[in-house]
């Protein structure tokens, strides 16, 4: 029976390969707040929705990216 995860390079590229993409799309929604904030003087409604999933994303993309360089 073959295992789900491999040890095979490919996975790992496509771990650190989705990390990168995820750290990247979770940086842009960090950025759109805080331009949101700096523009107006003012929160939008959707500040703390875009701070939560702009780091969740960012800590998601950095935790694939580690763990696709360390296993």
């Amino acid at each position: 029976m073959r295992l789900l995860i491999s040890n095979d390079p490919i996975s790992k590229a496509t771990m650190r390969a989705t990390g990168i993409v995820l750290v990247f799309v979770g940086g842009l929604l960090l950025l759109q707040a805080w331009n949101e904030v700096q523009a107006s003087g003012q929160r939008s409604r959707t500040f703390w929705q875009d701070m939560v999933l702009g780091s969740a994303f960012a800590a998601l993309g950095v935790w694939l990216i580690v763990w696709g360089v360390l296993r």
